[in-house]
């Protein structure tokens, strides 16, 4: 994978095996390394644990990162190294094989590297023991490089303080997509993304760049509170035997809570993404957005799985 903004470019290697052992298993693990950074993650997902409709997630996270936080024009207002570890286990129970509950339960740690002399503004080291409920519905169908349908996923964790000079806090999230299928193969894409928490500072959500939040600044935005809807048109332009070449255009509209303030953003969008035929990811994709709130542009350009 490769990704690039303004602000950060990050390179990629991603490996998995989806029928682990002969048994349907997947496993994968992965690397990304960017000018700010760089982490790795392993993963094991078991669909059908002991032969039944149990489910099993399981995640290891490594992140190493230099992190600058800024507001909406820009203007940096505060930067810090730190590393992060994750451990997260899901079990659960899958529905027909579109609806699906788990109970999670994991571990965090945020740690700020004093010995980094860049530092301005550093917040505070965060440990914490996790456990919460997932919900996720998955009713997607694929043509070839386009996927239909609706897929949202929710989650709601308490966040235990593992050691005294930690906070305990909760935190609920939503992310939904609504694809229609119109004309020849046209989709029309209905997006909401929402998170609600008293989180530390350091483990606040960074949001600028992502889906919903493309029209604000990439990587140093950072929110505990937030709500985001996208409406999108994306027309397959060129077909080949190998895939097609879409054209995108969007709107998004949202708000989000960043040092006690409220900001709104929005403002529209457009893209041209390549698909590989069987893949419903883009394999390569560029996006250039405006947010009419600041007057500010942002460009984004993709190649591969980004996480």
């Amino acid at each position: 994978m490769f990704s690039s903004n303004s602000r950060n470019t990050a390179y990629g290697l991603y490996i998995l095996e989806s029928n682990l052992m002969g048994y349907g298993k997947n496993l994968f693990t992965g690397a990304t390394w960017s000018n700010s950074g760089w982490s790795g993650i392993l993963g094991y997902i078991d669909p059908a644990l002991f032969n039944t409709n149990s489910r099993l997630n399981l995640f290891l996270i490594y992140k190493n990162f230099i992190y600058r936080n800024g507001d909406l024009e820009g203007y940096m207002l505060s930067e810090y190294k730190s590393v992060e570890k994750t451990i997260r286990l899901d079990i659960g129970q899958g529905f027909k094989n579109r609806y699906f509950i788990y109970a999670s339960g994991g571990y965090e740690s945020h740690n700020v590297d004093s010995n980094y002399n860049g530092s301005f503004n550093i917040p505070r080291s965060q440990e914490d023991f996790k456990a919460g409920l997932l919900f996720n519905i998955n009713r997607l169908k694929y043509y070839e490089y386009l996927f239909y349908g609706f897929v949202m996923q929710s989650g709601f964790y308490e966040h235990i303080p593992a050691d005294e000079n930690s906070e305990g806090y909760m935190t609920s999230e939503f992310k939904m997509d609504w694809s229609f299928k119109v004309f020849s193969f046209h989709r029309i894409s209905l997006s909401a993304f929402g998170f609600y928490g008293d989180t530390p500072v350091i483990a606040e959500k960074r949001i600028g760049g992502r889906q919903g939040f493309r029209t604000i600044p990439a990587d140093i935005i950072t929110s505990n509170k937030y709500a985001s809807g996208t409406v999108s048109y994306e027309l397959p332009f060129l077909r080949y035997n190998w895939g097609a070449v879409t054209l995108l255009a969007f709107w998004e509209h949202g708000v989000f809570k960043s040092n006690e303030d409220l900001k709104n953003f929005h403002g529209p969008g457009a893209g041209i993404l390549f698909y590989m035929k069987r893949l419903a990811i883009p394999a390569l994709g560029f996006n250039y957005a405006r947010n009419l709130k600041t007057k500010r542009n942002e460009f984004s350009v993709s190649a591969g799985f980004t996480f």
